[in-house]
């Protein structure tokens, strides 16, 4: 059985008083969990810790201190405003359980900066992957509010580091003033994708450039739609599929996890199966 391991802080996530599961981690381990792999994750939550349901299925190794990181998210058609109310401390590559061994899918997927990338790349395993998002947000220092605006700040990761990666996972947002970013992770990285949200993606991988849609899915909540992305992607790839077939699959694993809100829809992802064939390819150049 494949496995992956998720690297990543789990979170509350606020809908209006409601708190839900989230943070890519969680994401990412239950999409594989619901399409019958092993999913595993590394993360570290606080004491305050109130949806044990997120961990359901999945082994996990976890810290409990402090407070759990905790976000609210408005959006504006396809324009997230997101604000964080508290930050869990990070999670620490001595953390990984070496029982565990090599694992098929090592997947860095921060949310708030809780990942040293250059520690995690020297974790052994099959295939390395990375979510870019976490790295390149943080509180905006003017904000005196307790619940801070999340804003944008510079991820300026080393070559070596990212030689490292096998597989890179961004979104138009993510590199949003990130001078040079995207340069350096097309030359440095063997695979990279960048996600256009309700345009589809482009994907960069060993040569080929080409370009794939989306499945018209009834969108409730985009919560969750980039990280389910990347681990349907992933977990293709892991089936030995094409990079193409995998971005398609990965594409109709997001639009069912936005068909309803949260994480609510994780346990019907094994839909991308038949979604899967009507997701068109176009080849760039």
């Amino acid at each position: 059985m494949t496995t992956l391991v998720a690297i990543g802080h789990v979170t509350h996530d606020y809908y209006g008083s409601r708190v839900e599961a989230g943070g890519s981690a969680f994401y990412a381990a239950q999409v594989w969990r619901h399409l019958g792999a092993r999913a595993r994750v590394v993360t570290t939550i606080g004491t305050d810790f109130s949806a044990p349901e997120a961990f359901e299925g999945l082994d996990v190794c976890s810290l409990r201190e402090g407070e759990t990181t905790a976000f609210r998210n408005l959006y504006h058609g396809d324009m997230r405003t997101q604000s964080i109310k508290a930050v869990a401390p990070a999670v620490d590559v001595s953390a990984f359980p070496r029982h565990w061994g090599a694992p098929d899918v090592l997947f860095l997927c921060p949310v708030f900066g809780e990942v040293d990338l250059a520690d995690w790349v020297q974790q052994p395993a099959k295939t390395l992957a990375i979510g870019l998002q976490g790295w390149v947000k943080c509180a905006d220092p003017d904000d005196l509010e307790r619940l801070k605006r999340v804003i944008r700040c510079s991820f300026n990761p080393s070559d070596e580091a990212l030689r490292a990666v096998d597989v890179a996972f961004c979104s138009d947002e993510d590199l949003a003033g990130q001078d040079g970013l995207f340069d350096r992770l097309r030359a440095n990285v063997a695979c990279l994708v960048l996600t256009h949200g309700v345009s589809g993606c482009e994907v960069f991988c060993e040569g080929e450039h080409f370009r794939v849609g989306i499945y018209p899915a009834r969108q409730l909540d985009p919560t969750g739609a980039g990280d389910s992305f990347a681990a349907g992607f992933l977990f293709a790839r892991s089936r030995s599929e094409t990079w193409r077939d995998a971005a398609r699959f990965g594409a109709a694993v997001a639009s069912v996890v936005v068909e309803a809100e949260a994480g609510a829809a994780l346990p019907s992802v094994s839909d991308a199966h038949e979604r899967f064939h009507d997701i068109r390819v176009e080849t760039r150049t």
